[in-house]
């Protein structure tokens, strides 16, 4: 059994054993690419690569799965998550984002946004992580002595933007690639330096290229 699909079981236990029913969990990165239309418009999704990987919907588990457990009653109790999760056979855990707007010079209440989305979808996780190991089983692959070393060692997070509309963060990216690294926006940097292992930005086509074609199980 894979990484994934140990965590992906888990949690799929763990809801059912506290009676919550219709948490599916698994999405794919197209579906969780697509943003939130207004006003009668139409649905767009910033990833349509043909190599789909299947995630786990973070939305769908905060919504309908850690909301219920916490009891929340207010429809105004929002949990910000990252839209995606996944974890490869080498144990690196990535937090997705996807965002179809621009970025660079954008609005602060975007950025903010993003931040507080990075850090309230790891404080869920591990909520959840700890409350799994003491009602069902432990994942294995996860540091519990040591949460804050284990998102330091193997916790990314990537935020996936449009290359149509953020051309020279595009540039950014491509400039970085040859020099062997991933670009952080620098709003970006803070999770970098105090949260994650790593925390970078990527157009769709290299999120393509550069992650998905490469990433196993």
């Amino acid at each position: 059994m894979s990484n994934f699909e140990e965590l992906k079981q888990l949690l799929l236990e763990y809801f059912k054993k506290n009676g919550i029913e219709g948490v599916s969990c698994i999405s794919n990165l197209h579906e969780a690419s697509a943003n939130d239309p207004k006003d009668g418009t139409p649905v767009l999704y910033v990833y349509n690569g043909e190599n789909d990987l299947e995630i786990l919907d973070m939305d769908e588990i905060a919504q309908k799965g850690y909301k219920k457990l916490k009891k929340a009653k207010s429809a105004d109790s929002i949990i910000n998550t990252a839209d995606a999760f996944v974890i490869s056979q080498d144990n690196e855990w990535y937090f997705i984002e996807f965002k179809d707007s621009k970025l660079s010079g954008g609005k602060s209440t975007l950025k903010d946004n993003i931040i507080k989305k990075a850090y309230a979808n790891w404080y869920m996780v591990l909520d959840l992580l700890y409350e799994m190991r003491d009602q069902i089983e432990a994942y294995s692959k996860f540091d519990f002595d040591n949460p804050i070393h284990f998102a330091k060692e193997h916790v990314s997070y990537i935020l996936v933007c449009s290359m149509e509309k953020n051309p020279n963060i595009y540039m950014q990216i491509k400039n970085e690639k040859y020099r062997g690294g991933h670009y952080t926006i620098p709003f970006m940097q803070r999770l970098k330096d105090y949260l994650f292992k790593d925390a970078y930005v990527y157009t769709e086509n290299f999120f393509e290229q550069d992650f998905v074609d490469k990433f196993e199980y």
